[in-house]
């Protein structure tokens, strides 16, 4: 790439790893700075026993998608993504909602 006559670009490259901690970081974070004041606002037990529900309902979802990613491979079809697993569900309107979900859920709402 050229850019008005100064030479090429500079190419600025990170590795898988730091751009799997930088995407961590980006979710992660926003979470762990607001989570004082949630416990402060609900109370050490409330706010313990919410955490613990809410992990196990992740925990559970996330074996609940691993299942039907396994299921789906067996039976032939390709998943690759969370959109394969909605449109194998749902078909091609599927595959939208869940993508539309993702990226949603990543952009903060």
């Amino acid at each position: 790439q050229q850019s008005s006559g100064e030479g090429p670009l500079p190419r600025h490259s990170i590795s898988e790893r730091q751009a799997g901690l930088a995407l961590f970081k980006v979710i992660v974070g926003p979470g762990i700075l607001f989570l004082p004041a949630g416990v402060k606002r609900a109370g050490l037990a409330a706010a313990l026993l919410t955490s613990l529900v809410v992990a196990g309902v992740s925990a559970w979802c996330m074996l609940l998608v691993l299942d039907t990613a396994a299921y789906l491979r067996r039976q032939g079809r390709a998943v690759r993504d969370f959109g394969d697993i909605g449109a194998a569900a749902f078909g091609p309107r599927g595959r939208v909602a869940v993508d539309v979900a993702v990226v949603t859920s990543q952009l903060g709402f």
